[in-house]
């Protein structure tokens, strides 16, 4: 189509976007907290489309950290908190939820047959996590 719609959802769960302004400059010893309270706020992936079942699902999350440092200072991730959003064709929200059992987050993924298949890298063989869309 040749026009442009923006669509609001009320969404319960999640923010709308990151509300986590980033300052243009700051100094190498602050980068660490920036980037922290950054990845605190909602990440956003991309909606992915079924052509079977023809909804959208949407994961978003928000990263936890330890409280604990690395060898070089910097603060540890250490799980996230992932939410998954379903769509219909028209981008209506149908739902939402969050992913009790999966606290990682969400990397390259893909969606079929009502499932989402994350990648997973395990002892560096390829792997996936599956979950069921119902």
């Amino acid at each position: 189509m040749d026009s442009l719609y923006l669509i609001l959802w009320n969404r319960e769960l999640t923010g709308n976007q990151n509300e986590y302004k980033r300052p243009k400059t700051v100094e190498h010893e602050q980068a660490d907290e920036h980037q922290r309270k950054y990845l605190e706020s909602i990440g956003l992936r991309d909606p992915k489309w079924d052509p079977v079942s023809q909804p959208f699902i949407r994961l978003s999350f928000t990263t936890q950290f330890s409280e604990n440092l690395d060898e070089y200072g910097e603060t540890i991730a250490n799980d996230a908190k992932v939410y998954l959003r379903i769509l219909d064709k028209d981008l209506t929200m149908l739902g939402e939820t969050y992913l009790e059992r999966y606290q990682r987050n969400p990397r390259q993924h893909f969606f079929t047959d009502n499932k989402i298949w994350l990648y997973e890298n395990t002892d560096n063989e390829l792997g996936f996590v599956t979950i069921n869309v119902d």
